[in-house]
């Protein structure tokens, strides 16, 4: 089998906990009443970016307290990347 064909299968009860109590995407009932599978696959493909806010809040305040006390001017993506700083 090529390494292109290879997916990772998650348990389904690791991602009905990530989709319903974790991030919160949607209600226990539309889970397992409503969903279909290429919902979920979407969203499981996406699920790093549902937080997305919190983290650029988080690598903010990183990139702040280093400059305070850094003499050189430092480069917020150096402190800390994410996958999505490639993507612009």
């Amino acid at each position: 089998m090529d390494s292109e064909d290879e997916t990772e299968v998650l348990p389904a009860h690791y991602i009905l906990k990530l989709i319903v109590f974790q991030f919160r995407v949607c209600s226990l009932e539309y889970f397992f009443d409503e969903m279909t599978f290429w919902e979920i696959n979407d969203l499981v493909s996406y699920i790093g970016y549902l937080d997305r806010n919190f983290m650029e809040m988080s690598r903010l305040q990183i990139f702040t307290e280093a400059q305070v006390h850094s003499r050189k001017e430092l480069e917020l993506t150096k402190i800390l990347s994410f996958p999505w700083d490639q993507e612009h």
